[in-house]
């Protein structure tokens, strides 16, 4: 042991003794944290100066010390472990052992609360061994730590890709470029995302700013042959319908939910049927082509509009109506399962989509939607 750690040591074992006969004292914790600074562990160091502010609780602070007292004494502190795991678990992924290299980072992660860092390490083992379920859900549980990661976002997009979910890629992709917007990557699987999806318009407008990484000559131009124009729907319903939708639909709390809407011709006609309800709040999620869908909803006035996003729908108050736009084969969103499994909202969706949803009943079909209404509620 050198001049600097023996001295660390002393000075750390007096320390820890000081904050044991008082642990509210915020200098004394301040102090471990200098000490702890010198001898380069900063992660600890922070741990220790946060708890000048906040005093932590009686275990986790008998714990720490107990940490710290091995490291006077010259053993291996659990950050020395941690390290020694980390190094490990690089020589058996250099030897093409993905599998165990993952078991011992998975291990490593829930032993020490989840780290960001590590648990992106997990994520990429999973993806490279093929899970793209477990391997998102592991880059999922970085983001919960900490959100402002543009590659893990990134990251997820690419394994959505994989799996043919564009919507939801383009959404994902668009998180990340909050926190990066002009990140190369991110720039590229947005493009890419797009153009898989058809987002034709959104690409369109994106590459008249000159806001596009250099295009896939194999989609050929982005105005070629593409219309712009929405498909309107042609449906005339009888005066018994419509008194019928308009009875359900405009008494209902008027926050509606869009997800995956391309373009707003079903809300047009419903606004000409004048089936919508007053002061309408719409939320759109995960829309394959954005700008050509809020261009659209700019011609429903009295209409507000916010955007939504999966990740977010757990603190949201339920809506008035779920809208899906999805195809029937395409598989729902796990995020959505909550809503879907509330059997007080209605449900709007094309034919096929949904069979039969819980507690629901269907009470009207044409036009290629069917509209699933609660069997709770009065018609």
């Amino acid at each position: 042991m050198n001049d600097v750690s023996r001295a660390t040591a002393s000075g750390i074992d007096d320390l820890l003794l000081a904050v044991e006969l008082d642990p509210s004292c915020p200098e004394t914790y301040e102090a471990i944290s200098d000490q702890l600074m010198v001898k380069g562990y900063g992660a600890e160091a922070a741990r220790w100066r946060s708890w000048s502010l906040l005093q932590p609780s009686s275990s986790n602070l008998n714990q720490a010390i107990a940490e710290l007292r091995e490291l006077s004494l010259g053993r291996p502190s659990l950050l020395d472990k941690t390290e020694q795991i980390l190094n490990q678990a690089q020589q058996l992924y250099s030897e093409g052992l993905l599998q165990q290299a993952k078991d011992l980072l998975e291990s490593l992660a829930f032993t020490n609360s989840l780290p960001a860092a590590i648990c992106n390490r997990v994520g990429m083992l999973e993806a490279q061994l093929g899970d793209h379920w477990r391997a998102e859900s592991w880059y999922r549980t970085s983001l919960l730590q900490q959100a402002a990661q543009p590659q893990v976002w990134f990251a997820i997009t690419r394994l959505l890709l994989n799996q043919s979910s564009w919507d939801e890629a383009i959404e994902t992709v668009e998180q990340g470029l909050i926190f990066s917007p002009k990140h190369p990557w991110g720039l590229k699987l947005r493009m890419q995302a797009l153009q898989l999806s058809k987002g034709w318009r959104t690409l369109a407008l994106l590459d008249s700013k000159n806001e596009l990484p250099q295009l896939d000559q194999r989609h050929g131009p982005l105005t070629a042959g593409r219309s712009f124009q929405c498909e309107k729907i042609k449906l005339e319903l009888s005066l018994q319908e419509k008194l019928r939708l308009r009875h359900l639909l405009i008494n209902q709390p008027a926050c509606w939910w869009a997800l995956n809407f391309r373009q707003a011709d079903l809300l047009l006609w419903a606004k000409k049927q004048e089936l919508l309800p007053k002061n309408l709040t719409l939320k759109v999620i995960a829309s394959p082509d954005p700008i050509c869908l809020q261009a659209d909803l700019n011609k429903l006035f009295d209409l507000t509009i916010s955007v939504g996003s999966t990740y977010g729908l757990g603190n949201e108050i339920a809506p008035g109506l779920l809208m899906l736009a999805r195809g029937p084969h395409r598989a729902l969103p796990r995020a959505l399962a909550p809503w879907l499994n509330n059997e007080s909202i209605p449900l709007l969706a094309p034919i096929g989509l949904l069979n039969k949803p819980p507690a629901r009943k269907m009470v009207f079909g044409a036009g290629g939607w069917e509209l699933w209404w609660p069997n709770s509620s009065d018609e």
